[in-house]
């Protein structure tokens, strides 16, 4: 591969890395916001129905873990992106088939929100790492 070729390959790949990081934090920030708002509009109602269950206690308990990953993620991508990842597929999972919140929607609602951003931390890591082996 020829010098001119390979670092225009690499500054390609610093740009997508620099683009999934900054996605992934927006709507990971985003996407808490909106988690937080549907929290004080109808979540609280929702939460009466659990009466401090084993459901109840799951689901904050994902919540903020999720938050942890998404404080996590903007320093060290892979294990936001892991945390946010797990926590969104494990809350989208137990809601859809929870009796107190079995829904598609609440599932859809809580989970989507931390796909997305921990999908976008695991390609800006894997850009990183791509990055690290083309300068080698």
């Amino acid at each position: 591969m020829t010098d001119t070729r390979r670092r225009r390959l690499l500054n390609k790949t610093m740009a997508y890395f620099r683009n999934y990081r900054w996605a992934a934090r927006l709507i990971g920030f985003l996407g808490l916001v909106l988690i937080i708002s549907f929290m004080f509009g109808q979540g609280f109602a929702m939460l009466r129905e659990a009466h401090a269950s084993f459901e109840l206690l799951l689901l904050l308990t994902l919540l903020s873990l999720s938050l942890v990953g998404y404080i996590v993620g903007w320093l060290i991508e892979i294990a936001g992106g892991v945390l946010l990842t797990l926590a969104g597929l494990i809350i989208g999972i137990f809601t859809f088939f929870s009796p107190v919140f079995g829904t598609n929607y609440y599932a859809m609602l809580l989970s989507l929100p931390l796909l997305i951003p921990g999908i976008f931390y695991l390609l800006s890591w894997y850009n990183k790492i791509r990055r690290r082996e083309l300068d080698d």
